[in-house]
């Protein structure tokens, strides 16, 4: 949403901040200030250029009050405690708030998408509140991170795998918003399917999470965020629901691939739980001399996955092959115990 020509509050009311020695008890009306600023952060305000400055402006004052009174410590820490009690993630730190024009600045100068007017209008708002070697300064720094973005995309596309890239950031971010004292799993299960859905139309993605998976843990956040998203991924029965993890899981090299099961078993128990539920929905028919095993159900594994990722395992570790054949084994008298043998002579004929 572009962050001009709509409706305008002409009187902020609770947004609006009157300071006094005593803001200890101004803490709403400061944080539904501090909410205004987060949504223009996020083009979701419904104010006007003009008045997001003026919100923008005053939420420095307050910073600026509350550090000439050594107040700056205390209210972060009420900050992150009003984030909690609304169940939410703070979208910046606190300390964010002592150049919101700036950021608000910077949003209309590198948005594509604006045209001339609306920029030129978002300057001459700013020159309002702020002074014009404050404007140059910004701008210059615009300019050199500019720079510098494009240089390390040019890096990036020469020397690394953009999917690791887009992966590292995602996990980045999902620790920024991981919460150890607090472990509100809806909350995490919902940050972490909107990181992975770039499209609606097109679902999670899957490669993204499997790289993920495969990072080295540097940092204790790290190790904990990420056995967060196992522990999301068996509880969301992601394994079960869609094969397409599966898929990206079994396309990893053969030694990252059972580095991440010896560290996740539970993930190996699902794949087999979710190739047990597929065998279940195939049915059998025959061409001329040979039987053919189909599934109607896309999100089910096929015969031919089922194939792959037996043969994967097997090749891949003695203890796996081990699990394989009591798989097939408890199954052989069960309705499947046709395909079971189907499957049985495949894997473990001579050829295979």
């Amino acid at each position: 949403m572009i962050l001009d020509r709509l409706p305008s509050f002409t009187s902020f009311g609770d947004y609006r901040i009157r300071f006094d020695m005593d803001l200890q008890n101004k803490f709403d009306s400061i944080f539904k200030a501090i909410d205004e600023f987060s949504k223009i952060m996020k083009n979701e305000s419904t104010s006007t250029v003009v008045d997001i400055f003026t919100v923008a402006s005053e939420i420095e004052t307050l910073f600026v009050t509350m550090e000439k009174n050594n107040l700056v410590p205390s209210f972060s820490k009420k900050f992150e405690q009003y984030c909690k009690m609304k169940g939410k993630f703070p979208d910046f730190e606190f300390e964010f708030l002592r150049n919101a024009c700036d950021h608000v600045l910077t949003k209309y100068l590198t948005s594509p998408d604006l045209s001339e007017s609306v920029v030129s209008n978002s300057i001459n708002q700013y020159l309002l509140h702020c002074s014009s070697d404050r404007l140059r300064q910004l701008t210059s720094n615009i300019i050199n991170t500019r720079q510098a973005f494009v240089e390390l995309s040019n890096f990036v596309e020469r020397n690394c795998d953009p999917v690791d890239v887009e992966a590292r950031i995602i996990f980045d971010h999902f620790c920024v918003n991981f919460n150890s004292d607090n472990r509100n799993m809806k909350m995490l299960e919902k940050n972490l399917i909107d990181l992975l859905s770039n499209n609606p139309e097109e679902g999670l993605n899957y490669n993204i999470l499997v790289r993920i998976l495969n990072m080295n843990n540097e940092t204790a956040i790290q190790a904990s965020a990420k056995k967060c998203i196992v522990s999301l991924i068996i509880s969301t029965r992601l394994i079960l629901k869609q094969k397409q993890f599966c898929i990206a899981l079994f396309d990893l090299p053969c030694d990252k691939l059972c580095l991440i099961l010896k560290q996740y078993p539970s993930i190996l128990d699902s794949i087999f739980e979710s190739i047990s539920n597929s065998l279940i929905q195939h049915q059998c028919s025959h061409s001329g001399e040979n039987i053919l095993w189909t599934c109607d159900d896309a999100n089910l594994l096929s015969y031919s996955e089922i194939i792959g990722i037996f043969r994967v395992l097997k090749t891949s570790n003695s203890r796996y092959e081990e699990l394989i054949r009591s798989f097939i084994h408890s199954r052989k008298s069960g309705k499947t115990s046709k395909l079971i043998e189907e499957i049985e002579s495949v894997i473990f004929s001579r050829r295979s």
